[in-house]
């Protein structure tokens, strides 16, 4: 059995290491083996601030993008590495839209994500 105390732990390190999060253009399904964002990344951006470990066993990470950095992109994935370069690195997670949002350079982006150990 693994432990409550062992999940949390396994939350807080995992967190600690989710350093920057990237955006991609792409939309192929998603499976358990990836380790890179589908079609071309866009952008990878430092997640804002520290991750936030105040709910036990669970970690939420913030990253906020400018009407600069999204300018032109057509966002359909996104997922969280630790290293900063674009297209390198094992995903911890990918996200995959619904659909897309298409950025034209007015908007901006503040993503928040909670990811619990279960």
């Amino acid at each position: 059995m693994i432990t409550n105390y062992s999940k949390e732990q396994a939350a807080i390190y995992i967190g600690s290491k989710m350093q920057y999060v990237g955006f991609a253009t792409g939309s192929q399904t998603l499976d358990g083996t990836m380790t890179t964002l589908t079609g071309s990344e866009f952008i990878r951006v430092a997640i804002t601030g520290s991750p936030n470990f105040s709910v036990p066993q669970e970690v939420t990470i913030n990253s906020d993008l400018n009407s600069v950095q999204i300018s032109g992109l057509i966002l359909r994935q996104f997922g969280n590495f630790l290293p900063s370069s674009i297209n390198t690195g094992s995903a911890y997670q990918i996200n995959q839209l619904n659909g897309s949002i298409v950025c034209d350079g007015t908007s901006e982006l503040s993503l928040e994500q909670s990811f619990r150990v279960n």
